[in-house]
C-alpha cells in the first residue's frame, strides 16, 4: 500500500455517512484515526462534505397521504363540473344564436311593414337601419358562440 492510502479508510467512511462518528463507532476505529494521517485527513473531508450536504438540503415538508386524498378529491370534483357543464354551455351559446336569428327573421318577415312606415323618413334611413340590423346580428352569433362554447379559466 501506498503512504497516501489506508485499509481503514472505507471504515471511516462509512462511519461518517451513516451518522455513527464518533460515538457509536468501535473505540478501535477512533484510535486509529487519531494515529493515522490518511484517515484523519479522510474524516476531515467526510465531515465537511457531510455537514454542506445536511445544509445545502432543502428542508422540504411533505404533505400527509390524507391531504393528498383530499386535494385529489376536489381536483376530481371540478373536473367533473367542467366536463358536466360543457353541454349546458353549448346549448346556452346555441339558444343565445337562435334567439338572434329569430330576432333576425321576425325583422325580414315585419320589414315591408316596418318600411311602409319609414316610407316618408326616405329609402338611405331604412337600409342604414337594415344594415345596422345585419351588422348586429353578424356580430353578436359568434360573440354568443364563443363565450359559450369558451372553457371558464380558474
Amino acid at each position: 500500500m501506498s503512504k497516501d492510502e489506508c485499509f481503514r479508510e472505507p471504515d471511516v467512511i462509512e462511519a461518517v455517512r451513516v451518522g455513527e462518528w464518533p460515538h457509536r463507532c468501535e473505540p478501535a476505529l477512533r484510535e486509529h484515526v487519531r494515529t493515522c494521517r490518511v484517515c484523519s485527513e479522510v474524516l476531515a473531508v467526510s465531515l465537511a462534505l457531510q455537514n454542506d450536504a445536511e445544509e445545502s438540503a432543502p428542508h422540504v415538508r411533505l404533505p400527509t397521504a390524507a391531504h393528498v386524498w383530499w386535494r385529489a378529491g376536489i381536483r376530481a370534483r371540478q373536473d367533473a363540473a367542467i366536463k358536466a357543464s360543457r353541454p349546458i354551455s353549448v346549448m346556452e351559446g346555441f339558444a343565445a344564436a337562435s334567439g338572434v336569428g329569430l330576432g333576425a327573421a321576425a325583422i325580414a318577415l315585419g320589414w315591408s311593414a316596418f318600411a311602409a312606415g319609414l316610407h316618408d323618413l326616405g329609402s338611405a334611413m331604412a337600409l342604414a337601419l337594415a344594415a345596422g340590423g345585419i351588422a348586429t346580428g353578424v356580430v353578436l352569433v359568434p360573440v354568443a358562440v364563443y363565450f359559450a362554447i369558451a372553457e371558464p379559466k380558474g
